[in-house]
């Protein structure tokens, strides 16, 4: 399976169509593993960059940028 950058690099990039075509790529490798729910993107808000549980896996600390992004990568799934 291809390895990503965490979600916050994605959206470092500033190009939501990185979003859409992580969630592209994650759709195609789970459908030819048999796999027919995918639990992601992680929507979660950044808004305590000490949190390490959160951190990277986060698109932003923005919740408008990671509803942006998240969105993306929904639609790259479709």
């Amino acid at each position: 399976t291809t390895r990503f950058t965490p979600a916050m690099g994605v959206a470092a990039t500033g190009d939501k169509r990185n979003a859409f075509m992580m969630g592209k790529v994650t759709a195609i490798e789970a459908k030819a593993l048999g796999v027919h729910q995918i639990y992601a993107p992680v929507l979660d808000v950044n808004n305590n960059p000490e949190n390490p549980v959160i951190n990277v896996r986060s698109f932003s600390g923005d919740p408008e940028m990671v509803a942006d992004y998240g969105t993306a990568f929904m639609q790259g799934v479709l």
